[in-house]
């Protein structure tokens, strides 16, 4: 269910988050772990005389190939494996933390999860034809793909050029630095005065926390605040208005050549699932991050689950200082490693729990170039149903000279069943007149995997009356919609990648799925672009009517850091009689003309108030920077 936004709650990554970073968080069943914050001048060679051990196991504990990579990672936390006593006392204690208490939940804002069960004709991030170059070569197409735990069934890696082994071994830490580029700050009333939201940043490393300068916002309007106003470091945000408000965060990475988008929240939760991770799959990893969002300091705790496991494989814990946030790296943290080795098919999802309310943000990257990150926000159960919708998906979707569907765009749908009995679940794939649906039983607390590509090719326990899904190029089902049915509330998320070697294009993001009842006639995309296509950002929102009404459905663009009363600081493009279950799509670069070189908002509204809509804002930038940038727009 959306939410008002009046305290926005952001995860941010800002200037210089190096990819090497290591947690040395251990569970509290495992013993205690020496570590050590790294000073300016350390060097691998000084550390490990200080603590009598080899250089060579120094870096092994921490997940490191080079010992120069150390002299990098000055405030950072260094995992000292067992050895003789250190010659000199170590500057951090070790942290033992207490297991945390289950906790009641309570709705949290999140982008609006996406549904409609009609694709749009256009998919709304562009990843068409012309805006995709060719597609890789070697890369999986695997995001939450893996049908099952096991092997992977029935795909040819010869003929479509897919890596399925254990990557974990060839990958490494993603090049350059990630920076919050643009935080989006909306105004959702209708009138009044410009006010300036009140930023707070709390520094993840425990460095000093500056305050951050804010524009004043317009009521219907949008302020961004760019990356020359944050610091250097890594730092989690709290930003306060008098107006109901929502915020997107950025994130860039220019030599990776990757970014995605995220929201933030409103009211914390309890209990949040993040329902996608992975433990070096595909040469996909995650890291966790999640802040104290409630009064005084919390215990917090992360249970890790294994796809088609009702057991975490192990649980982490962290006492968290107010407005702080914990980072768990779960491929560089040796608790982790030892529980659960990571490597192909090792994915699942997380739930974190905390007696205090707590926002937490899953952060998934592809470790081998060409590098892709997808960032999406942990949901509490409200976010689950037995009716869910994702908008946009891909079944070997783009250009390829060689027609080969893994070098294309495909979406993988996960499913977390968090009820105590099986969920009988039906996954209904539409694109144009083309439908394919499969179904299959998820046990009690369990996850599982639809996958467009494999669903109906093997011994993945998906039923499929029409066996795999029909795929040809041109003219084929290559991009559509899903709808999710259950007996049982479940919760799923939908995870599109695509990745180009020979552009360096790497992009993908997840989207959740949505319940109907969740939503209303109106939401806010609080970041979009229309700006020069062939160099810079462009947007498409995707609207989707998933009631029961016809309706028109408004998108009003509105310039950032403006009035949007003013004359060209606004422009509307209206879709008319868009009918139950069918989808309209605003793309700025052939629609939006009267705002060019624009950056801002996009608020759009079904103009029949009995509609309900599920919104999407897709941005790409594929020629200079060669990535996507997906969030779900928040409903209010």
């Amino acid at each position: 269910m959306k939410k008002l936004l009046t305290v926005v709650v952001l995860m941010g990554m800002l200037l210089s988050l190096q990819a090497a970073f290591v947690s040395a968080q251990e569970p509290t069943d495992t013993p205690e772990v020496t570590t050590y914050v790294v000073q300016e001048g350390d060097t691998a060679e000084s550390i490990a005389e200080m603590f009598g051990i080899s250089v060579e196991d120094l870096l092994a504990a921490n997940g490191l190939d080079n010992a120069n990579k150390i002299k990098q990672m000055v405030g950072e936390e260094l995992v000292i494996p067992p050895a003789a006593q250190p010659t000199e006392e170590v500057t951090e204690e070790p942290v033992t933390e207490e297991p945390t208490q289950e906790a009641t939940e309570q709705p949290t804002e999140e982008a609006t999860p996406e549904p409609t069960e009609e694709a749009t004709p256009e998919p709304t991030e562009q990843p068409t034809e012309e805006a995709t170059p060719e597609p890789t070569e070697e890369a999986t197409p695997e995001p939450t793909e893996e049908p099952t735990q096991e092997s992977p069934a029935g795909r040819d890696e010869s003929s479509e050029g897919v890596s399925t082994g254990d990557d974990a071994e060839t990958s490494a830490a993603v090049p350059g630095t990630f920076t919050t580029d643009i935080i989006a700050i909306a105004n959702l009333l209708e009138s009044g005065a410009a006010e300036a939201p009140v930023m707070t940043l709390y520094n993840i490393d425990n460095a000093s926390e500056p305050a951050v300068t804010m524009n004043a916002v317009y009521p219907g309007g949008v302020g961004f605040v760019g990356s020359d106003k944050f610091p250097t470091g890594r730092f989690a945000g709290v930003i306060e208005s008098s107006f109901p408000a929502a915020a997107v965060a950025l994130t860039v990475n220019n030599s990776a050549k990757t970014a995605d988008a995220y929201t933030g929240f409103n009211t914390p939760a309890k209990t949040l699932y993040g329902t996608l991770i992975f433990n070096k799959h595909a040469n996909f990893e995650s890291t966790l991050y999640c802040q104290n969002a409630g009064a005084g300091t919390a215990t917090i705790q992360a249970a890790l689950y294994k796809t088609g496991q009702s057991s975490p494989k192990i649980t982490l814990n962290a006492s968290v200082p107010k407005n702080e946030t914990k980072v768990w790296d779960i491929a560089d943290d040796p608790a982790v490693q030892a529980a659960w080795p990571g490597g192909n098919n090792q994915y699942g999802y997380v739930v974190f729990n905390s007696a205090n309310d707590i926002a937490c943000v899953v952060d998934n990257q592809r470790m081998a170039a060409p590098y892709v990150q997808s960032q999406f926000n942990a949901v509490p159960t409200s976010f689950a149903g037995r009716d869910l919708r994702v908008p946009l998906v891909f079944h070997g979707h783009g250009s390829s000279s060689d027609n080969q569907k893994a070098l294309k765009w495909n979406t993988g749908i996960s499913l977390v069943n968090i009820s105590s009995s099986a969920a009988n679940v039906t996954v209904k794939y539409t694109s144009g007149s083309y439908n394919h649906t499969c179904t299959k039983s998820i046990p009690a607390s369990r996850s599982d995997v639809w996958y467009a590509p494999e669903v109906g090719t093997g011994p993945d326990g998906w039923s499929c009356p029409k066996g795999p899904m029909t795929w040809s190029y041109p003219g084929g089902p290559t991009f559509g919609s899903i709808q999710v049915t259950s007996n049982v509330d479940i919760l799923v998320i939908g995870n599109s990648n695509r990745y180009d070697s020979r552009e360096n294009l790497g992009a993908g993001y997840s989207s959740l799925g949505a319940t109907p009842s969740g939503l209303t006639n109106r939401a806010v995309c609080p970041l979009a672009f229309n700006k020069n296509p062939t160099s810079n950002w462009i947007s498409g929102i995707q609207a989707a009517n998933v009631g029961s009404v016809t309706t028109n459905i408004r998108f009003k663009m509105v310039r950032a850091n403006s009035n949007p009363a003013a004359s060209g600081k606004s422009v509307t493009i209206t879709k008319s009689s868009i009918a139950p279950g069918k989808s309209a799509t605003a793309y700025f670069p052939e629609e939006g003309s009267a705002l060019t070189s624009f950056e801002g908002a996009v608020f759009v509204e079904a103009t029949n108030p009995a509609a309900v809509i599920a919104v999407s804002s897709s941005n790409t930038n594929y020629n200079s920077l060669g990535s996507a940038a997906l969030y779900d727009c928040i409903n209010y």
